[in-house]
């Protein structure tokens, strides 16, 4: 009798410990600030497999470019800025347009600009097509890497010529 009782405790026992160390396999630190310290193992897996995944999609957090866009038009009338989104768009595929909310007005922006003069030159163009409230805007704006290598041998060109960008005065 006794030895059925021990024989089915050993059976039960050998089977918790190993279900338990199938699923998780804990490892056991003593003596981290006095404390008892239970971690998985795939807790380093998922941390590990989580490290590189981020290390393929690495995106870099960039302080904004400043420069220049184009509002073509502010309105409360959601139809007139997609139907103006897509007029910009099928006239001028070349800039990106960017749609903002700001309540109640729906903004529509258009383009990248780095310097003045270029997004004042689309201002004019846009100004023909919508008939008022077409401005430039001082912005942060999105470059590509081409255009921040050309911005960069620009500017270093400038500081050698001794034409240093001139700052706004408040």
């Amino acid at each position: 009798m006794q030895f059925k009782i021990f024989l089915t405790l050993f059976f039960f026992v050998t089977l918790v410990l190993s279900t338990r160390s199938g699923y998780s396999q804990m490892k056991i630190d003593t003596l981290k600030n006095n404390m008892i310290y239970v971690r998985d193992t795939r807790m380093d897996m998922l941390i590990n497999k989580r490290a590189e995944l981020n290390k393929k999609t690495f995106i870099t957090v960039e302080i904004p470019n400043k420069g220049y866009r184009v509002q073509a038009m502010s309105t409360s009338d959601r139809t007139k800025v997609l139907d103006a989104k897509a007029k910009i768009l099928s006239t001028f595929p070349q800039h990106r347009v960017y749609l903002l909310y700001q309540a109640p007005y729906f903004k529509l922006r258009v383009g990248n600009f780095v310097d003045k003069e270029s997004a004042d030159m689309l201002r004019a163009e846009l100004a023909r097509i919508f008939s008022a409230g077409v401005i430039t805007i001082p912005s942060d704006i999105e470059l590509t890497k081409k255009e921040k290598e050309d911005l960069k041998i620009k500017l270093t060109e400038q500081a050698k010529e001794g034409k240093a960008p001139q700052k706004k005065k408040n």
